[in-house]
């Protein structure tokens, strides 16, 4: 009884490290779930459902198809992940299972000169291939931790596919070089050359597939990047040189406005005078409404953006004290403003003309800087996570850069959606 009881102490924590594997494969390709409680259920019951079926009710090799399928009904219900990324990353999962134990298996037969012994009705592993199994799972677990700590490529269906073909090739020779004895009662079957081949090759390959992909996805990441930076730079560019343009203007606005009036105020003035001096009344008019922030690049770009919306036939509303925003760059104010407020025309141009409508307000909140965008949009449209652009790499692009901006500041970005509005808010600390 002791001992039956320190080899299922010893099975059921190898069992927990190679579902943990499976966590950690998860977690770098599909969402999070909000709720702990629920994000950690499956791999509970996944470790329970292992040790019942090894050791109370054997079923050989059908204990890897009904634990899988546990895992694809609890993740799909919890997550509502896509049915290809649950089979791509627990085809990955299979891969690194059975290396894990083909090199397990090879070591403990090199060492120990067999792998496993009757015990009872049953054929079980001697244990220290148990130890050197545990040793293999702790290195993999760290080799995947620091590989998905920066791993960014999102899994594609033929990515999946890729992984399960691969994973059925690895099951079968690993079964062909270790399965067909074990499972037969022959304890001493163990063909290491197979095995060997086997565990290299996946290995490789394996390697090779994840590093290459997400390789050419953080080139592809970069290279957009660069372009979107090139992209704010000749923004800011373009507001710098529009801020000097206005500067000047303002400098003969005033006695310009009263030359005007002057004008206006001759009563015996001919009608073409009349005309003409209600023509360049109309043509400073946007002076008149000029946005005033108290920071001059953010009035430029408010002023810039307000007349766009005026030319679309948008309600733009800007409510904005900006004297404590002087630490941030022009650059980074640019980033944040401009491509807030260019998301939200974009949205409010699905909308019929009556629901446009875009407001901005901005100011300081006792030692935070506080910035809420609001607009509005469809009732199924989610600006949160598909901004409309057809381009599926680049969508909520302007999301991510004005995020990388604020957070350069040790700030935070919220974004939030009701029925008729997205909302953008932005919290930065003031030093």
């Amino acid at each position: 009884m002791t001992e039956t009881l320190f080899y299922v102490c010893l099975d059921t924590l190898a069992t927990s490290e190679e579902i943990f594997m499976l966590y950690l494969c998860t977690a770098a390709f599909c969402r999070r779930c909000e709720k702990k409680a629920l994000e950690v259920l499956p791999y509970i019951v996944m470790v329970i459902l292992t040790c019942v079926l090894t050791w109370i009710v054997p079923l050989g090799t059908l204990k890897v198809i009904l634990t899988a399928a546990v895992f694809f009904i609890l993740q799909r219900l919890i997550l509502k992940e896509a049915w290809y990324k649950l089979i791509g990353l627990y085809s990955l999962y299979l891969i690194l299972l059975v290396l894990n134990d083909v090199i397990s298996l090879i070591l403990t037969a090199t060492a120990f000169g067999h792998t496993s012994r009757i015990y009872g009705d049953i054929v079980v592993n001697i244990w220290p291939y148990y130890l050197i199994k545990l040793g293999m799972l702790s290195g993999i677990i760290f080799c995947l931790y620091k590989l998905f700590q920066n791993y960014a490529y999102e899994m594609q269906p033929r990515d999946a596919a890729v992984l399960f073909l691969y994973s059925i090739f690895t099951y079968a020779v690993t079964y062909i070089s270790i399965g067909r004895g074990f499972f037969s009662g022959n304890v001493n079957w163990f063909d290491s050359t197979i095995a060997i081949c086997c565990a290299l090759f996946g290995c490789l390959l394996l390697l090779m597939f994840l590093y290459l992909k997400n390789n050419s996805y953080l080139k592809h990441q970069r290279e957009t990047a660069q372009q979107k930076v090139r992209e704010l730079e000749a923004m800011h560019a373009y507001y710098e040189q529009k801020l000097k343009d206005e500067e000047r203007v303002r400098a003969i606005y005033h006695d310009f406005k009263n030359h005007l009036l002057i004008l206006q105020g001759e009563k015996k003035g001919s009608e073409p005078l009349q005309e003409m001096t209600e023509y360049l009344q109309k043509q400073i008019s946007d002076f008149e409404n000029y946005q005033r922030t108290g920071n001059p690049f953010l009035d430029t770009i408010i002023s810039d953006k307000a007349k766009k919306a005026n030319e679309q036939g948008i309600d733009f509303s800007a409510v904005i004290q900006f004297e404590s925003g002087s630490f941030l760059a022009p650059l980074d104010i640019s980033t944040i403003f401009g491509n807030a407020i260019d998301n939200a025309l974009e949205a409010s141009m699905t909308l019929p003309q009556d629901q446009r409508l875009i407001t901005i307000k901005a100011g300081r909140i006792h030692d935070m800087l506080v910035i809420v965008f609001k607009n509005h949009v469809l009732p199924e449209k989610n600006q949160g996570t598909d901004t409309g652009k057809k381009d599926l790499f680049l969508h909520g692009f302007g999301l991510k850069n004005i995020r990388q901006a604020v957070e350069a500041y040790d700030g935070q970005m919220t974004v939030s959606q009701d029925q008729s509005a997205f909302i953008l808010k932005i919290v930065i600390p003031i030093p």
